[in-house]
């Protein structure tokens, strides 16, 4: 009987790819895959991607990782894009597009929530983060004001990783990682920032749960 190798799948949600490894408990790569994204660009400087497709491409990379492989899975790793909305409904269902980090469509929002938040010293010095439209809280300030109807049936908010992590185990978490390139994270002292919140118009429900990463 030949004795299965025991291995860790690591997996990282890119903009262009998703991509793998299988790892055994040595370090030593065992396989790689990648399976390509689709970027859609609606207008100049939008840029979106379907979580479904994250989906779809972690599927089919861990199929890629482990056919014809004798491998015990013992754990799998999970890393991806920063800064990308992700909008839910409350069963976990992708409301519209994930608006990605290179999109720049919320400029005019930026300065919005950085005079809300008493000008940029007081905003580096409450968040740890200037306000630029590559976060994610002026990205959902930028769907109150233009797609509101939408914004109804958002019920969770989350980052790339986040999705696929909840499509795995059921678990709405993320990590202060992530959590420091929403604008939404106190990165001075941790925890979700109430002012951001109110700011943007999220409640603390819709984010997840903040997890420390074990490795």
């Amino acid at each position: 009987m030949v004795r299965m190798k025991q291995c860790t799948i690591g997996i990282d949600i890119g903009t262009a790819a998703v991509k793998g490894l299988l790892v055994d408990t040595a370090g030593t790569v065992v396989s790689m895959a990648s399976t390509p994204l689709r970027i859609s660009t609606p207008r100049p400087g939008w840029m979106e991607e379907d979580p479904e497709d994250w989906w779809k491409a972690t599927v089919e990379v861990c199929e890629q990782l482990t056919i014809d492989r004798n491998v015990e899975i013992l754990t799998i790793s999970v890393s991806g894009q920063m800064h990308t909305l992700v909008p839910l409904d409350a069963a976990g269902t992708v409301v519209r597009p994930a608006i990605l980090w290179s999109d720049l469509r919320a400029a005019g929002e930026c300065q919005e929530l950085t005079d809300v938040l008493g000008g940029e010293e007081q905003t580096l010095a409450r968040v740890g983060n200037p306000v630029m439209p590559e976060f994610t809280a002026p990205k959902f300030l930028w769907l109150e004001h233009h797609e509101p109807e939408l914004v109804q049936r958002i019920a969770r908010v989350c980052m790339p990783k986040d999705y696929v992590v909840l499509r795995l185990t059921g678990r709405f978490v993320s990590e202060p990682s992530d959590a420091s390139g929403t604008l939404f994270y106190r990165v001075p002292g941790g925890g979700w920032d109430q002012q951001v919140l109110d700011a943007a118009g999220v409640e603390t429900s819709m984010l997840p749960e903040i997890v420390a990463s074990p490795f």
